[in-house]
């Protein structure tokens, strides 16, 4: 059976990153090395959050 929390958390972080591209689409065509940047800070933003969604709720390491 599938963890819901896992679900949850996973959604979460792709949502993230989603709207991490959305935002900085825009600014891609200017200065695109920033943007990767944003984007692999946004990444690691969503990455936090499912480490704290699992621990709290305990995913599926319990």
């Amino acid at each position: 059976m599938i963890d819901s929390v896992y679900v949850l958390s996973r959604a979460i972080s792709v949502i993230a990153v989603v709207i991490g591209i959305l935002v900085l689409a825009p600014l891609m065509r200017e200065s695109w090395p920033i943007s990767l940047v944003m984007i692999g800070l946004f990444a690691l933003e969503a990455s936090l959050w499912v480490m704290a969604i699992n621990d709290v709720y305990g995913g599926r390491d319990r």
